[in-house]
């Protein structure tokens, strides 16, 4: 005997137990009793009618990688960070450098920062949430973004992964669904995009 549910108390019915159907539905032995007794009881009769909803579960949530996703950007910010502050320590040795002077080199170091932060900040406001009926993206810093897929609308996965984000071990999500004729949604680098990909066809109907 296979493993059922039953409609009304929604509990799992074993391989060792006797499953009942009581108009067109599976019920456990123990409902089917109390049905028999008191077919009028509306209670019961709405519980077969409306079975209840499985509550929404989050099972996975992630930001994308800020610096990983962005590896181009990080290495210049990196770069104009350093040449900033190696230049303004001899630059205030050698030369006795006025305030003007040292403003201008610590701009380069100032610059770097700020796209450090932008690219972190840019990531912290951007989540991929998958739960037990739906893959949901909330994505902007002033305003806010949300797309969600169904599970039962996904028609379409992809992992988009160019060399150096497999070796960083990032990548896109991109998913589709029967109601776009492209992607619905798209979000880089996300970290093991494979495992996230796998996690989304676990929950397909």
């Amino acid at each position: 005997m296979s493993i059922e549910t039953c409609i009304n108390c929604s509990r799992t019915i074993g391989k060792l137990e006797q499953a009942y159907v009581y108009k067109e539905n599976v019920v456990c032995s123990e409902c089917n009793d109390r049905l028999l007794k008191a077919p009028n009881d509306k209670s019961l009769q709405n519980d077969l009618s409306a079975p209840a909803e499985t509550e929404e579960v989050v099972v996975f949530e992630q930001h994308p990688a800020p610096f990983k996703g962005n590896p181009a950007l990080t290495i210049i910010s990196v770069i104009l960070i350093l040449v900033g502050i190696g230049l303004i320590m001899p630059f205030w040795l050698l030369f006795d450098a006025k305030f003007t002077h040292s403003f201008i080199i610590l701009t380069f170091a100032g610059v770097g920062l700020v796209l450090l932060f932008w690219l972190w900040l840019e990531a912290k406001f951007t989540k991929l949430t998958v739960t037990n009926k739906r893959i949901k993206i909330k994505s902007g810093i002033l305003s806010r973004k949300t797309t969600e897929v169904r599970h039962s609308d996904v028609r379409n996965i992809q992992v988009v992964q160019g060399i150096l984000e497999r070796l960083l071990g990032v990548g896109a999500i991109q998913v589709g669904s029967a109601a776009h004729a492209g992607m619905e949604i798209s979000l880089g680098a996300m970290v093991s995009p494979d495992r996230i990909a796998d996690l989304i066809r676990q929950y397909q109907s």
